[in-house]
């Protein structure tokens, strides 16, 4: 068996956190802009009716649920 060589990493890695900073900046306009034309393709009128209906009770759903969580904070003091 021929022995393996591993490289030699430096102690300390020099990163430009500007260049790092640009590139998450990059990957993330594309993220959301591949999203908004997702949703912009499933723009049909029976979408757009669908979500006008159920966002009051996604509403209160969430309010409901933000609101028993206070209550049982309060309590557990």
């Amino acid at each position: 068996m021929h022995p393996i060589e591993l490289p030699v990493f430096p102690k300390e890695f020099q990163l430009d956190s500007s260049e790092l900073h640009k590139g998450l900046e990059k990957i993330s306009d594309f993220a959301v802009s591949k999203y908004i034309i997702k949703d912009l393709t499933d723009i049909k009128p029976k979408n757009i009716l669908k979500k006008l209906i159920l966002t009051p009770s996604k509403l209160l759903k969430t309010i409901s649920q933000a609101r028993s969580n206070y209550l049982l904070k309060i309590y557990r003091d």
